[in-house]
């Protein structure tokens, strides 16, 4: 984490990378946000069949 604010920070003073830093962050998160996602509704579904079993 501390590398890439340290890469941003770089773009931001206007050092030039191929790809937008920034984008790399965002997706970043944004894969974060959608693992989580799918992990709530595993638990979700396992909490439901545990349930139903019980």
């Amino acid at each position: 984490h501390h590398f890439q604010t340290q890469l941003i920070q770089a773009e931001a003073g206007g050092v030039d990378f191929d790809i937008p830093i920034i984008l790399i962050h965002a997706q970043d998160h944004l894969m974060t946000a959608m693992t989580l996602k799918d992990l709530a509704r595993e638990i979700v579904e396992l909490r439901k069949d545990m349930n139903s079993q019980s």
